[in-house]
């Protein structure tokens, strides 16, 4: 979303009054306004309110005056080439403010027309694209206003924090010290023996959950908070904005009639537009309640603005800007949601639509994730080509041993179509090691000539989509279930040319019988059919041929029965690795038992042994790597990354200085989620890979 600013100042660089430009921004009117910083006739730099924000959070950062820090802004950084045009728009593109882009400069006409990109504005019309979907399903959704700083009569931002600005802290996610709680608690005072935050022992820095996707409260009713820095909160748990609606439900005398989700939408650029939009992938009932939280809404059922400008309590109510609450602020906030929207709502709810759906929930993917599935399903188109109008099935089996069962449903589904697929599940999280699972298929399938054995990859019955089928836990309302089968259905089915889906019916299992279940109603909607055939059984009166049940008598030794349940060749399989098998089950179970710290240290360990650093791709991750390093290693960081330009307090250096000015340091990729992006970017840039160490761990 671009946005073209609405005022230029032109000053001379010669002439100009410090002092003056350094309080120029604190009047709120001025905020909107780019100056344009002349020399001798020639444009010398610009200076924003962007820029403004980064010199005052240097200065205080330094303990020196802003005047000063300005007076050095303007006359060494930012500065262009004044006598060379080209090189003078080539600077400005890579100049500090980011935010900016230059539609025309003429440099001996002393003329520029400036634009401003701001993700809020662009995550804002995401946000009203949202709300506007779910008020045609007519969901009970409402916009509620928080106002910018500039809009409120009373501004009391609280930027200083003992030589650190609140904004500072918050990019450096170090919020949950000692020193943020007392800030965020709202109260004025500044706390002994806590002047810096280095006089923090790191030890009492406090870190709390994610908030994403969670729920407070326990009501059968729903009230879905979502929106950026408010809904995810700065504030420990017991002071964040759900809590306090939590309170003053009790106080309305609604304490046991809704829970609260929190879905929290970040500002960032970086974050993409489906997580943004994760509230659409959510079944939302005709008595829920959806809140959106926003600073520039196009329009809105509720305005805070008064409320903060009201407030007449010795608390602060925020901290550096009015979406980033303290508890004082939640609590206002939550006490006019109540009585303003949530209570008449709740005077109109009939008890018996609490369990009707109005919005269907629909799983949010992005371009990245599509791409890599379609190349999945291009892979498995080539293990043989389909005739055109062929009917297509699939199964999807884990195969933990393969059985005489899974063998009769293959054989079954097999005379029903022309091609049938099966997918073997390639997370390897089972008894029987996957690659063994895979050959079991195959060799006790190849006499089956329009069978087709293939590896399921990581978009169907995975850790990514389903983890909870590993766990064995599974809520039919929540998103993961729906979303491997939406994937399937959606794409994987439609790639392949697949209409109908088999799977053995279950009568004992949960787990499967739910995810059948939610086969059956979801999959018709993408033109693919699920059938259920009838499990083979030992006998008329005997139960179901389970690989369960093979597991358990493997133990034992129990030959004789588990031969009654598999082929010749399975069998002679778990007798020859029968204790591999149950060292390895061992392993799986103690797993999830390991101490996460030690593993996290060895990766801490392994980067400190490097004397020369930098860090690519700033963000949490990066933080949380950084938090862990000696200080001796921090002070030496470099900071790399193609779309920031500013970092915990330093400049970004582009990733082309890596082959040159920094060509002999070690790279160390923060980025868990986008990994594999920064390996293919680095391949083409010619980085040699023998300098980079991946971050594999989600701290």
């Amino acid at each position: 979303m671009i946005e073209k600013i609405c005022s230029i100042r032109k000053v001379d660089l010669t002439s100009i009054d410090i002092e003056a430009l350094a309080e120029f921004y604190c009047v709120p009117n001025n905020r909107n306004t780019v100056i344009l910083v002349f020399r001798q006739n020639n444009l010398h730099t610009v200076l924003s309110i962007s820029d403004y924000w980064k010199i005052c959070e240097s200065a205080l950062y330094q303990g020196i005056d802003i005047a000063i820090q300005l007076k050095y802004f303007l006359t060494f950084e930012n500065n262009y080439c004044e006598y060379d045009r080209d090189e003078a728009i080539r600077v400005f593109h890579k100049c500090s403010i980011a935010t900016h882009l230059i539609k025309s400069l003429d440099i001996s006409l002393g003329v520029a027309e400036f634009y401003i990109q701001d993700d809020t504005l662009e995550t804002n019309e995401i946000i009203n694209d949202i709300f506007h979907e779910l008020i045609k399903s007519r969901v009970n959704a409402f916009r509620i206003k928080i106002p910018k700083l500039m809009e409120l009569a009373k501004a009391r931002a609280f930027l200083k924090m003992g030589g650190r600005s609140a904004t500072e802290l918050m990019f450096q996610k170090e919020h949950f010290s000692i020193y943020w709680n007392f800030v965020s608690s709202g109260d004025l005072a500044v706390p002994d023996g806590i002047d810096k935050i280095s006089n923090i022992n790191p030890k009492d820095i406090k870190v709390f959950p994610s908030l994403i996707n969670k729920t407070l409260g326990k009501g059968k009713r729903a009230i879905f908070l979502v929106g950026p820095c408010t809904v995810e909160g700065i504030n420990p748990p017991g002071e964040r904005l759900g809590d306090q609606i939590l309170n003053a439900l009790e106080e309305f005398g609604l304490s046991d009639a809704y829970n609260i989700i929190f879905i929290p939408v970040s500002l960032e650029a970086s974050w993409h537009s489906e997580n943004k939009r994760q509230i659409l992938s959510r079944d939302i009932k005709k008595n829920d309640i959806v809140l959106f939280l926003q600073d520039s809404p196009e329009t809105y059922d509720l305005d805070i603005t008064p409320y903060f400008d009201a407030y007449n309590g010795r608390m602060r109510l925020y901290t550096n800007i009015p979406m980033h609450t303290t508890v004082e602020g939640n609590r206002v906030i939550a006490k006019e949601i109540v009585k303003n929207i949530i209570t008449p709502e709740n005077k109109k709810a009939y008890g018996r639509y609490d369990d009707t759906i109005t919005f269907n929930g629909i799983p949010q993917f992005s371009q990245q994730t599509i791409d890599e599935i379609n190349k999945y399903a291009d892979f498995v188109k080539d293990y043989r080509k389909i005739p055109q109008n062929s009917i297509v099935g699939s199964i999807v089996m884990n195969c933990n041993p393969f059985t005489l069962g899974h063998r009769y449903l293959i054989e079954q589904a097999a005379r029903q179509v022309d091609f049938l697929y099966i997918f073997v599940v390639e997370e390897d999280k089972s008894l029987v090691p996957f690659y063994d699972r895979f050959l079991m298929v195959y060799e006790e399938t190849k006499d089956l000539g329009n069978v087709i054995v293939v590896p399921s990859g990581k978009y169907i019955i995975s850790n990514n989509t389903f983890a909870g089928y590993f766990r064995k836990d599974i809520d039919l309302h929540s998103p993961a279930p729906k979303e491997d089968i939406i994937i399937f259905g959606r794409y994987i089915s439609k790639r392949l040319h697949i209409t109908k889906r088999f799977a053995g019916t279950e009568p004992d299992d949960t787990i499967t019988k739910n995810y059948n279940e939610l086969m059956r109603s979801e999959l018709p909607k993408y033109g693919v059919e699920f059938v259920e055939i009838e499990r083979k059984r030992k006998s008329d009166e005997d139960a179901p041929i389970s690989a369960t049940e093979v597991r358990a008598l493997l133990k034992n030794s129990r030959w004789e029965e588990v031969s009654a349940l598999i082929s010749k060749d399975v069998l002679h399989y778990l007798k020859d690795n029968r204790d591999m098998l149950l060292e390895r089950e061992e392993t799986l179970k103690n797993l999830y038992k390991k101490n996460k710290f030690d593993i996290e240290e060895k990766f801490i360990n392994r980067i400190s042994s490097y004397k020369k650093i930098v860090i690519y791709s700033v963000g949490k991750d990066a933080v949380k790597i950084i938090n862990r390093l000696p200080e001796d290693i921090r002070k030496n960081l470099v900071f790399s990354d193609r779309n920031e330009t500013f970092f915990n307090g330093n400049d970004i250096v582009p990733p082309e200085a890596l082959l040159s000015k920094y060509k002999d340091y070690m790279i160390v990729v923060a980025s868990a989620a986008h990994g594999a992006e920064i390996y293919e970017e680095f391949q083409k840039m010619g980085i040699d890979m023998s300098r980079c160490i991946f971050n594999g761990i989600r701290f």
